[in-house]
């Protein structure tokens, strides 16, 4: 199997695990930060295949807001060093 196949059985486990634990606006959810925002969407799917593993439960769209959301921050971003360069920071670093 090539590394491409299996990133795409990968894939599809996870969708599958998606289309199967969570509700419908929720996997709408999901499927448009895929489409909009990948990093974002790569961060909060994990997080909710966690929360799936962990918990053995289904992930309803106020679940998400309430519980998985909230995990999710941004860890960086980008700030002006001076007139014509800029830099990553990170909040922690802070």
């Amino acid at each position: 199997m090539t590394t491409e196949n299996s990133n795409n059985t990968s894939k599809s486990k996870e969708d599958e695990i998606l289309r199967n634990y969570t509700d419908k606006k929720t996997y709408e959810v999901i499927q448009y930060l895929e489409l909009v925002n990948k990093s974002k969407w790569t961060s909060i799917k994990m997080l909710i295949l966690n929360f799936i593993n962990k918990n053995k439960t289904v992930v309803t769209y106020d679940l998400y807001i309430k519980s998985i959301l909230p995990l999710y921050k941004e860890k960086s971003f980008i700030i002006r060093k001076d007139k014509n360069s800029y830099g990553l920071a990170n909040i922690d670093d802070i």
